[in-house]
């Protein structure tokens, strides 16, 4: 399966780092060129068990890459995660501008059947306009879900490899 994660913070070097562990062939994107340039040279911006010598060990074995082109990583992409930040606004609430601007970003080059996966803490109602976004730039079958991480760090990679919920 060729998966594609947009966002290359904790969450989202865990998770395709890891999927990449599994057999996946695996992209992380992000729009920080500095961020995957570091991660194409195995280096990791945080400390988390197990993780570097895993990212290491698929980036040789051609499972896991990492790119700033959107076109690339989502058009062959049949599973595509969402896992970009979700800063606290002024007022408190999630603020969900990264999440949108990622959708938007992404929709022109959904192929056909490809589902996107919110992994990103939300609020309630945040799924429906992702879809809503995405039916705006694209006729292209998509479907959707959410899968709200719960990451511990200090054990992130065992806890993906093993969820609890």
């Amino acid at each position: 399966m060729q998966i594609t994660v947009i966002g290359t913070g904790f969450v989202g070097v865990v998770t395709a780092t890891v999927y990449a562990s599994l057999g996946h062939q695996v992209t992380g994107l992000d729009v920080d060129e500095r961020k995957v340039e570091s991660l194409r040279h195995n280096q990791v911006p945080f400390y988390e068990p197990q993780l570097e010598e895993l990212l290491k060990k698929e980036q040789l074995a051609c499972r896991l890459s990492f790119t700033t082109d959107y076109a690339a990583a989502i058009s062959q992409a049949d599973l595509i995660f969402l896992a970009v930040g979700t800063p606290s606004a002024p007022d408190g609430q999630a603020d969900l501008k990264y999440i949108f601007k990622a959708t938007e970003s992404l929709a022109p080059y959904l192929k056909s059947g490809a589902i996107v996966v919110v992994k990103s803490t939300v609020p309630p109602g945040t799924l429906e306009k992702i879809e809503t976004i995405i039916k705006s730039q694209t006729q292209t079958e998509f479907f959707t879900a959410s899968v709200p991480e719960f990451l511990r760090e200090g054990s992130a990679v065992y806890d993906t490899l093993h969820p609890s919920r």
